[in-house]
């Protein structure tokens, strides 16, 4: 079975059949959680990973300049109970967090810093003391090494497995996508090469923004025969 984990370029669409489940028959599960970032959608990847059976995963990357926090109400004790080290197994076998977890994802879009979480999509600005105080707070190494340490921890954890990975990307430009593919010696699906299909290009499109995978079933179609082109018999 394939599972499928990210942000919302792997989330699935009852009206729309995500190019994932063409390619497995639909024989797939996702637990991609849109507007997230890498640490929490790689979180939830890995709990499924470490509970259930499956012989096949693909992992979409998004940003790397999205930021996680908790939300919702927190006292004295459920913050100290956060730093308190818990064995893998602790951690991972908890229930898979989904859309409706209390955590959202920060990121600053020019002068303003986007919010999405599980009430839905918010901006506020830098100039907000505690969105301030929080990227200033952040190591500036954060941003790229944290997020590929997120990355190699489940490439090492499906090879250890026996899980066939590939992780799935159209962020950032072509030349971003392949450091990190050499860099961490993956498979990646460049879904950038349908240059009329990118963020990028597609972003002022409302139909592109209310999808929940951004992509109709035609355009789910053709990834999903540019896929069987660049990775003849994965699923197999």
């Amino acid at each position: 079975m394939l599972l499928v984990g990210g942000d919302s370029f792997g989330r699935f669409d009852n009206n729309h059949p995500h190019w994932a489940t063409i390619i497995s028959n639909g024989n797939a599960k996702s637990v991609a959680i849109g507007g997230r970032d890498i640490s929490t959608t790689s979180y939830a990847t890995m709990q499924e990973l470490y509970k259930n059976t499956y012989t096949h995963c693909i992992f979409f990357i998004t940003s790397f300049g999205r930021i996680g926090i908790q939300s919702g109400k927190q006292n004295e004790i459920d913050i100290i109970d956060k730093v308190i080290v818990k064995s893998p197994n602790e951690d991972y076998s908890k229930p898979t967090i989904d859309n409706m977890s209390p955590y959202s994802s920060m990121n600053i879009q020019g002068k303003s810093v986007g919010i999405i979480g599980p009430n839905g999509a918010g901006t506020t600005t830098l100039d907000n003391y505690d969105t301030n105080f929080l990227f200033k707070s952040i190591p500036d190494f954060a941003f790229t090494h944290d997020k590929l340490s997120n990355l190699a921890l489940i490439k090492n954890y499906c090879q250890i497995h026996n899980i066939k990975l590939i992780f799935a990307t159209n962020f950032q430009d072509t030349e971003w996508r392949k450091e990190v593919k050499e860099f961490l010696d993956i498979n990646l699906f460049d879904i950038g090469l349908l240059e009329h299909l990118e963020p990028a290009v597609l972003h002022d499109s409302i139909r592109y923004q209310t999808l929940p995978s951004h992509y109709d079933t035609n355009q789910h179609k053709e990834i999903a025969n540019l896929f069987n082109k660049e990775f003849v018999n994965w699923i197999n």
